[in-house]
């Protein structure tokens, strides 16, 4: 695992904060970024450009995540992984290994997606939703808080 938060320490910073990456394997010459402390990446991961992750948060082996995706607190990630460009993970969420999620996807804080579950595009999975492995989301849908969903929607 690559401590994110110690390598970023060290980039410049653009006047409005941002960290300019220099280059390295996890994140292309010239990105932006806002990493706060105690992140982790796994080998092969990928954060792109506008990415913010606020701190206390594992992100997997080859995980990848696309431009203006923003990490809450506390967030697990597994393996594999590929979030979609601003996407919004809230505090505390759970997110299996070869999970997709879509653009503009918002995760609500405590919810739970489990391995090989794939959310659609501008869909939403509200706080404490549990998703069940291998279940499909459409885009432009909506679980609901506390939901268990065992299918697709």
């Amino acid at each position: 695992m690559i401590d994110a938060s110690t390598v970023a320490a060290t980039w410049d910073r653009s006047p409005d904060g941002w960290r300019v990456s220099p280059g390295v394997p996890w994140c292309q010459a010239g990105a932006l970024v806002r990493i706060g402390p105690k992140v982790t990446i796994g080998e092969g991961a990928t954060l792109g450009s506008l990415t913010q992750i606020v701190g206390y948060v594992s992100i997997g082996k080859r995980t990848a995540l696309d431009e203006g995706v923003m990490i809450q607190s506390g967030v697990r990630i597994g393996a594999d992984a590929t979030i979609g460009r601003y996407a919004y993970i809230g505090a505390c969420v759970q997110v299996g290994a070869a999970v997709a999620i879509g653009g503009c996807a918002l995760i609500q804080p405590h919810a739970t997606i489990g391995a090989g579950a794939d959310i659609g595009e501008e869909s939403e999975v509200c706080a404490f939703a549990t998703i069940e492995p291998d279940a499909r989301i459409d885009e432009y849908v909506t679980v609901r808080r506390h939901a268990l969903t065992y299918r697709s929607l």
